[in-house]
Protein backbone atom coordinates (compact mmCIF):
# COMPACT_ATOMS: atom_id res chain seq x y z
CA UNK A 1 0.00 0.00 0.00
CA UNK A 2 1.24 3.31 -1.21
CA UNK A 3 0.81 6.45 1.02
CA UNK A 4 0.13 9.83 -0.01
CA UNK A 5 1.70 12.54 1.45
CA UNK A 6 -0.05 15.19 2.98
CA UNK A 7 1.41 18.43 2.16
CA UNK A 8 0.37 20.84 -0.62
CA UNK A 9 3.23 20.12 -3.33
CA UNK A 10 4.19 23.70 -5.21
CA UNK A 11 5.69 23.21 -8.48
CA UNK A 12 7.89 25.85 -9.81
CA UNK A 13 8.20 24.89 -13.23
CA UNK A 14 4.48 24.30 -13.73
CA UNK A 15 1.27 24.52 -11.76
CA UNK A 16 -0.75 22.18 -9.77
CA UNK A 17 -4.28 21.84 -9.26
CA UNK A 18 -5.99 21.36 -5.68
CA UNK A 19 -3.64 20.51 -2.93
CA UNK A 20 -4.26 17.87 -0.23
CA UNK A 21 -3.64 18.87 3.35
CA UNK A 22 -2.53 17.39 6.33
CA UNK A 23 -5.68 16.13 8.54
CA UNK A 24 -6.58 18.01 11.77
CA UNK A 25 -8.29 17.07 14.50
CA UNK A 26 -10.21 19.45 15.09
CA UNK A 27 -12.33 17.93 12.06
CA UNK A 28 -12.35 14.18 13.01
CA UNK A 29 -15.02 13.69 15.07
CA UNK A 30 -17.40 14.43 12.59
CA UNK A 31 -15.71 12.14 10.07
CA UNK A 32 -16.14 9.39 12.45
CA UNK A 33 -20.07 10.06 13.08
CA UNK A 34 -20.81 7.81 9.58
CA UNK A 35 -23.93 5.44 9.35
CA UNK A 36 -23.82 2.26 10.67
CA UNK A 37 -21.76 -0.18 8.82
CA UNK A 38 -23.29 -2.98 6.61
CA UNK A 39 -22.83 -7.07 6.94
CA UNK A 40 -22.08 -7.49 3.24
CA UNK A 41 -19.07 -10.01 2.37
CA UNK A 42 -16.30 -8.68 0.02
CA UNK A 43 -13.74 -6.19 -0.03
CA UNK A 44 -13.21 -2.53 -1.86
CA UNK A 45 -14.06 0.66 -0.23
CA UNK A 46 -17.24 2.31 1.08
CA UNK A 47 -17.86 5.90 0.29
CA UNK A 48 -20.22 6.83 3.11
CA UNK A 49 -22.66 9.92 2.59
CA UNK A 50 -20.99 13.18 3.76
CA UNK A 51 -21.58 14.37 6.84
CA UNK A 52 -22.84 17.64 7.12
CA UNK A 53 -23.24 18.16 2.86
CA UNK A 54 -26.69 19.23 1.02
CA UNK A 55 -28.92 16.41 -0.51
CA UNK A 56 -26.97 17.78 -3.83
CA UNK A 57 -23.91 16.34 -2.75
CA UNK A 58 -25.31 12.91 -3.38
CA UNK A 59 -24.58 13.13 -7.48
CA UNK A 60 -20.94 14.42 -6.14
CA UNK A 61 -20.73 10.92 -4.04
CA UNK A 62 -22.03 9.01 -6.90
CA UNK A 63 -19.94 10.28 -9.59
CA UNK A 64 -17.03 9.85 -7.25
CA UNK A 65 -17.97 6.01 -7.04
CA UNK A 66 -17.86 6.05 -11.07
CA UNK A 67 -14.23 7.66 -11.12
CA UNK A 68 -12.73 4.79 -8.62
CA UNK A 69 -14.47 2.15 -10.69
CA UNK A 70 -12.99 3.74 -14.01
CA UNK A 71 -9.67 2.92 -11.73
CA UNK A 72 -10.33 -0.28 -11.34
CA UNK A 73 -10.73 0.60 -7.27
CA UNK A 74 -14.02 -1.41 -6.05
CA UNK A 75 -16.59 0.68 -4.73
CA UNK A 76 -19.82 0.11 -2.91
CA UNK A 77 -22.34 2.85 -1.58
CA UNK A 78 -25.14 1.56 -0.14
CA UNK A 79 -23.06 -0.43 2.62
CA UNK A 80 -19.77 -1.53 3.94
CA UNK A 81 -18.38 -4.92 3.68
CA UNK A 82 -16.34 -6.39 6.96
CA UNK A 83 -13.38 -6.75 4.68
CA UNK A 84 -13.60 -3.31 2.84
CA UNK A 85 -12.11 0.08 3.54
CA UNK A 86 -14.30 2.83 4.43
CA UNK A 87 -14.04 6.71 3.40
CA UNK A 88 -15.97 9.20 5.38
CA UNK A 89 -15.99 12.43 4.92
CA UNK A 90 -17.45 15.35 6.16
CA UNK A 91 -18.07 19.41 5.00
CA UNK A 92 -16.82 22.37 6.85
CA UNK A 93 -16.88 25.90 6.48
CA UNK A 94 -14.12 26.52 3.77
CA UNK A 95 -10.71 28.09 4.21
CA UNK A 96 -10.20 28.09 0.51
CA UNK A 97 -9.33 31.71 -1.02
CA UNK A 98 -13.07 32.36 -2.78
CA UNK A 99 -16.30 32.23 -2.57
CA UNK A 100 -19.08 29.23 -3.11
CA UNK A 101 -16.46 26.59 -1.43
CA UNK A 102 -16.80 24.31 1.09
CA UNK A 103 -14.26 22.15 2.61
CA UNK A 104 -14.60 18.52 2.52
CA UNK A 105 -12.43 16.66 4.87
CA UNK A 106 -12.13 12.93 4.03
CA UNK A 107 -10.57 9.93 5.89
CA UNK A 108 -9.53 6.39 4.94
CA UNK A 109 -10.08 3.75 7.72
CA UNK A 110 -9.05 -0.09 6.99
CA UNK A 111 -11.73 -2.64 8.26
CA UNK A 112 -9.99 -2.44 11.60
CA UNK A 113 -10.83 0.99 11.86
CA UNK A 114 -6.67 1.85 11.52
CA UNK A 115 -6.35 5.46 9.88
CA UNK A 116 -5.31 4.97 5.95
CA UNK A 117 -5.13 8.53 4.85
CA UNK A 118 -6.57 12.00 5.47
CA UNK A 119 -6.59 15.09 3.67
CA UNK A 120 -9.03 17.97 2.23
CA UNK A 121 -10.29 18.73 -1.03
CA UNK A 122 -12.03 22.67 -1.39
CA UNK A 123 -15.37 21.23 -3.17
CA UNK A 124 -17.92 23.81 -4.75
CA UNK A 125 -20.75 24.45 -2.81
CA UNK A 126 -23.51 23.62 -4.79
CA UNK A 127 -21.92 19.99 -5.66
CA UNK A 128 -22.91 20.17 -9.66
CA UNK A 129 -21.07 17.45 -11.11
CA UNK A 130 -21.47 19.36 -14.24
CA UNK A 131 -19.03 22.54 -12.91
CA UNK A 132 -15.24 21.80 -14.10
CA UNK A 133 -14.23 23.20 -10.38
CA UNK A 134 -16.25 19.91 -8.86
CA UNK A 135 -14.76 17.80 -11.65
CA UNK A 136 -11.28 18.82 -10.70
CA UNK A 137 -12.11 17.58 -7.13
CA UNK A 138 -13.76 14.18 -7.89
CA UNK A 139 -10.83 13.67 -9.77
CA UNK A 140 -8.44 14.88 -7.36
CA UNK A 141 -10.05 12.32 -4.51
CA UNK A 142 -10.02 9.32 -7.53
CA UNK A 143 -6.21 9.65 -8.56
CA UNK A 144 -4.86 9.82 -5.11
CA UNK A 145 -7.23 6.64 -3.70
CA UNK A 146 -6.70 5.11 -7.17
CA UNK A 147 -2.82 5.53 -6.60
CA UNK A 148 -3.28 3.74 -3.09
CA UNK A 149 -5.63 0.72 -3.57
CA UNK A 150 -5.81 0.35 -7.38
CA UNK A 151 -3.74 -1.86 -9.49
CA UNK A 152 -0.38 -1.35 -9.79
CA UNK A 153 1.03 0.56 -12.53
CA UNK A 154 2.09 -2.57 -15.56
CA UNK A 155 6.17 -3.40 -15.37
CA UNK A 156 8.04 -1.45 -17.82
CA UNK A 157 10.22 -4.04 -20.11
CA UNK A 158 12.32 -1.55 -21.66
CA UNK A 159 15.29 -1.01 -18.81
CA UNK A 160 15.19 2.55 -17.50
CA UNK A 161 18.70 4.27 -17.94
CA UNK A 162 20.36 4.09 -14.46
CA UNK A 163 21.41 7.89 -14.50
CA UNK A 164 23.86 8.67 -11.51
CA UNK A 165 22.13 11.69 -9.30
CA UNK A 166 24.18 13.26 -6.07
CA UNK A 167 21.90 14.30 -2.82
CA UNK A 168 23.76 15.53 -0.08
CA UNK A 169 22.10 15.37 3.66
CA UNK A 170 19.34 18.49 3.58
CA UNK A 171 20.23 21.95 4.82
CA UNK A 172 18.38 22.17 8.01
CA UNK A 173 16.33 25.13 9.90
CA UNK A 174 14.63 24.36 13.28
CA UNK A 175 16.02 20.80 13.77
CA UNK A 176 19.25 18.95 13.25
CA UNK A 177 18.99 15.70 10.77
CA UNK A 178 18.53 16.48 7.41
CA UNK A 179 19.91 12.51 6.68
CA UNK A 180 16.13 11.32 6.37
CA UNK A 181 15.05 13.53 3.85
CA UNK A 182 18.12 12.30 1.84
CA UNK A 183 17.74 9.06 2.89
CA UNK A 184 14.03 8.91 1.22
CA UNK A 185 14.62 10.81 -2.26
CA UNK A 186 17.57 8.27 -2.89
CA UNK A 187 15.30 5.23 -2.28
CA UNK A 188 12.31 6.75 -4.02
CA UNK A 189 14.91 7.74 -6.85
CA UNK A 190 16.52 3.95 -6.82
CA UNK A 191 13.04 2.46 -7.32
CA UNK A 192 12.38 4.49 -10.64
CA UNK A 193 15.84 3.50 -11.92
CA UNK A 194 17.97 6.00 -11.62
CA UNK A 195 21.67 5.66 -9.38
CA UNK A 196 21.74 7.59 -6.43
CA UNK A 197 26.12 8.36 -5.60
CA UNK A 198 28.79 10.90 -5.39
CA UNK A 199 28.91 14.19 -6.75
CA UNK A 200 31.98 12.99 -8.43
CA UNK A 201 30.19 11.41 -11.63
CA UNK A 202 26.76 12.47 -11.13
CA UNK A 203 24.57 13.86 -13.60
CA UNK A 204 22.55 16.20 -11.41
CA UNK A 205 22.54 16.86 -8.12
CA UNK A 206 19.35 17.23 -5.68
CA UNK A 207 20.22 19.93 -3.03
CA UNK A 208 17.64 19.96 -0.49
CA UNK A 209 16.47 22.40 2.35
CA UNK A 210 14.19 22.18 4.84
CA UNK A 211 12.90 24.24 7.85
CA UNK A 212 10.46 23.87 10.27
CA UNK A 213 9.06 26.93 12.31
CA UNK A 214 6.49 27.48 15.02
CA UNK A 215 2.64 29.09 13.62
CA UNK A 216 1.93 32.36 14.99
CA UNK A 217 -1.68 31.09 15.01
CA UNK A 218 -2.82 27.69 15.63
CA UNK A 219 -1.26 25.95 18.73
CA UNK A 220 0.51 22.69 18.92
CA UNK A 221 1.45 23.11 15.43
CA UNK A 222 4.60 23.92 13.31
CA UNK A 223 5.09 25.45 9.90
CA UNK A 224 7.11 22.98 7.69
CA UNK A 225 8.77 23.95 4.17
CA UNK A 226 10.88 21.91 1.86
CA UNK A 227 12.33 22.34 -1.07
CA UNK A 228 13.75 20.48 -3.63
CA UNK A 229 16.14 21.77 -6.02
CA UNK A 230 17.96 20.39 -9.13
CA UNK A 231 20.94 21.67 -10.47
CA UNK A 232 23.40 20.15 -12.98
CA UNK A 233 26.85 19.50 -11.83
CA UNK A 234 28.61 22.84 -12.37
CA UNK A 235 25.86 24.39 -9.75
CA UNK A 236 22.95 25.76 -12.07
CA UNK A 237 19.81 25.37 -10.62
CA UNK A 238 17.52 23.29 -13.24
CA UNK A 239 14.17 24.32 -11.38
CA UNK A 240 12.50 22.56 -7.46
CA UNK A 241 9.41 21.31 -5.93
CA UNK A 242 8.72 22.94 -3.05
CA UNK A 243 6.51 21.51 -0.27
CA UNK A 244 4.51 23.84 2.60
CA UNK A 245 1.91 22.79 5.50
CA UNK A 246 1.19 23.64 8.97
CA UNK A 247 1.74 20.50 10.91
CA UNK A 248 0.86 19.27 14.23
CA UNK A 249 4.33 19.77 16.30
CA UNK A 250 3.92 15.75 17.18
CA UNK A 251 4.74 14.79 13.28
CA UNK A 252 7.91 16.43 13.80
CA UNK A 253 8.97 15.66 17.28
CA UNK A 254 11.80 13.75 15.77
CA UNK A 255 12.70 16.47 12.95
CA UNK A 256 11.11 15.19 9.51
CA UNK A 257 11.88 11.25 9.93
CA UNK A 258 8.35 10.24 10.19
CA UNK A 259 7.39 12.34 7.19
CA UNK A 260 10.28 12.16 4.72
CA UNK A 261 9.26 8.93 2.64
CA UNK A 262 6.02 10.53 2.03
CA UNK A 263 7.57 13.97 1.21
CA UNK A 264 10.24 12.66 -1.22
CA UNK A 265 7.67 10.27 -2.65
CA UNK A 266 5.27 12.89 -3.23
CA UNK A 267 8.30 14.96 -5.22
CA UNK A 268 9.89 12.20 -6.75
CA UNK A 269 7.59 12.32 -10.11
CA UNK A 270 8.66 15.95 -10.43
CA UNK A 271 12.48 15.65 -9.37
CA UNK A 272 12.57 13.02 -11.99
CA UNK A 273 11.98 15.33 -14.55
CA UNK A 274 13.95 18.05 -13.88
CA UNK A 275 16.95 15.48 -13.61
CA UNK A 276 16.32 14.78 -17.13
CA UNK A 277 16.35 18.43 -17.94
CA UNK A 278 19.58 18.79 -15.71
CA UNK A 279 20.96 16.11 -18.09
CA UNK A 280 20.11 17.13 -21.34
CA UNK A 281 21.24 20.76 -20.23
CA UNK A 282 24.57 19.25 -19.72
CA UNK A 283 24.72 17.33 -22.85
CA UNK A 284 24.38 20.43 -24.65
CA UNK A 285 26.36 22.50 -23.31
CA UNK A 286 29.37 20.38 -23.61
CA UNK A 287 28.08 19.22 -27.23
CA UNK A 288 28.29 23.37 -27.44
CA UNK A 289 31.81 23.21 -25.93
CA UNK A 290 32.91 20.70 -28.66
CA UNK A 291 31.77 22.37 -31.85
Amino acid sequence: MRFVLSLALTLILSGCGLPPSVFRSDHSNPLLEAPPLGDVAGGGVWIAPIAGASTEAEAFRRALAKALLKREVPVGLDSAGPRGARLLAAAAPATYEGRGYVDIWWRLEGADGALWDAFVVPTPLDYRIERPETQVAIAEIADRLGDMLGPPPPAKAAVVERIMVAIPIAETTGFEDGKPLARAMAAALGARGFQPGALDGAKAVVKITAKVEPTATQKNSVFVTIRWAVETPDGKEVGAAEQKNILPDTAVGNGLEAIAADAAGAAVRSITGLIRLAVKNSESSTAKGAS
